[in-house]
């Protein structure tokens, strides 16, 4: 009996059909560059889950299904699920052009066909959508939590959260599934910034996350003039000169930490009869 190209038999090795591998790192490289990817190792037949985060790191897509396949020989017939993720060392300004979302709704009430989806178990899909451009990963942070809110998994919306490839198992399951590749038609899954916004239910400031500049933790430093399109009164408040000295504060309980940009006014001390108090 002659085994068909690219399958692994059943038995004490597990299935993984090789050539859908290949075809989707193909399809991910030709349409999302040479963005860096992160392979990481998940074992779900453990009696406790383990996971190696970051196994191998800052991958070129184009090079991944070469890393992926040293991975398969050395662990995936050891019951490791292999899975991957957008570079956890990504800056905040590196363009990419991928929208991911988990637990995609096919059936969606707003008609969206993805450029290409997985089947990672009976009824549950991964899918991938285009921007019409590249844009600053803080944008794209943005605008996939606010397709996700639309049209897939609400809590599953972190940009470099780890994802499912065509052609390998699912170990989350007894009988592993193979996760299966489907394509859309020609024109499916490519989408706009500003059409992602008009669907995402929150609000997504394009104009700021474009204008964004890095700024210190603390000193003085000059701030580029920005766009003012999207940035509320409040934004701009007191705002007297360009040179503003910059506070960090953090605010405890919350995920993020904040940083407040006020105008050196603010930090100026007077006495009562009006001169400057120097010891402020």
């Amino acid at each position: 009996m002659t085994q068909e190209k690219g399958l692994r038999p059943t038995g004490p090795q597990r299935i993984a059909d090789l050539d859908t591998l290949k075809y989707f790192w193909d399809l991910m490289s030709r349409h999302f560059g040479d963005m860096p990817v992160d392979l990481s190792l998940f074992n779900f037949k453990a009696k406790k889950l383990t996971v190696l985060p970051g196994k191998e790191r800052d991958i070129p897509m184009g090079q991944v299904y070469e890393k992926v396949l040293e991975l398969v020989k050395e662990y995936y017939h050891k019951g490791e699920d292999i899975l991957w993720r957008p570079a956890y060392s990504m800056p905040d300004d590196f363009p990419v052009s991928m929208i991911w979302l988990d637990d995609f709704k096919l059936d969606n009430e707003l008609g969206l066909k993805p450029l290409l989806y997985i089947q990672t178990s009976p009824g549950r899909y991964q899918a991938f959508f285009k921007l019409t451009e590249a844009v600053p990963l803080k944008l794209a942070r943005d605008l996939q939590r606010g397709l996700a809110r639309a049209l897939g998994d609400k809590s599953a919306v972190g940009y470099v959260q780890h994802r499912r490839m065509a052609g390998l198992a699912n170990g989350k399951y007894p009988d592993d599934p193979l996760v299966i590749m489907f394509l859309g038609e020609e024109g499916d899954g490519i989408l706009s910034p500003e059409e992602i916004i008009r669907l995402s239910p929150i609000p997504i400031s394009i104009a700021r996350a474009r204008a964004g500049v890095a700024v210190p933790v603390s000193g003085v430093g000059d701030i580029p003039e920005i766009g003012a399109d999207g940035i509320t009164d409040n934004d701009t408040e007191g705002l007297l000169e360009r040179k503003l000295v910059f506070e960090p504060i953090v605010n405890i309980g919350k995920r993020y930490k904040t940083l407040y940009i006020k105008p050196r006014e603010a930090f100026i001390k007077r006495r009562d009869d009006g001169s400057i108090d120097q010891s402020a």
